[in-house]
């Protein structure tokens, strides 16, 4: 694993965890697609924006539990505890254009992330 990448994204969740989304998305490359499982977000404001609403929200506490490097993605297997809702375990697969992050997947079930990038656990 790369250490910068690493380093990176225990960034990213601590910002995230912290609310801050002005440190966090600085992280993203300007032209960042952020895709849930129900929406795709295009840009830096429009993915801050719809992360503040996200966490105002939900609250949610992330812990990262482990992570896989292949080629420039990175999966993220990630506990993530809510305010007022069920705690979740999804994979996030973060897209690396050099240093910054071009593409972010937010995938529900660990096991299809690592199928769509042709991994195993």
């Amino acid at each position: 694993m790369d250490a910068e990448r690493e380093r990176l994204l225990h960034d990213v969740y601590d910002a995230a965890n912290r609310g801050d989304f002005d440190d966090l998305v600085e992280r993203l490359a300007p032209d960042v697609e952020w895709r849930t499982p129900t929406r795709t977000i295009r840009g830096r404001n429009a993915v801050a924006g719809w992360l503040t609403g996200w966490h105002t929200s939900y609250r949610p506490r992330h812990r990262v539990e482990r992570l896989i490097e292949s080629g420039d993605d990175v999966v993220v297997f990630v506990h993530i505890a809510y305010e007022g809702r069920e705690e979740n375990t999804p994979a996030h697969v973060w897209t690396f254009a050099g240093a910054r992050i071009s593409r972010v997947r937010i995938y529900p079930s660990r096991a299809h992330a690592l199928e769509e990038l042709g991994l195993e656990e």
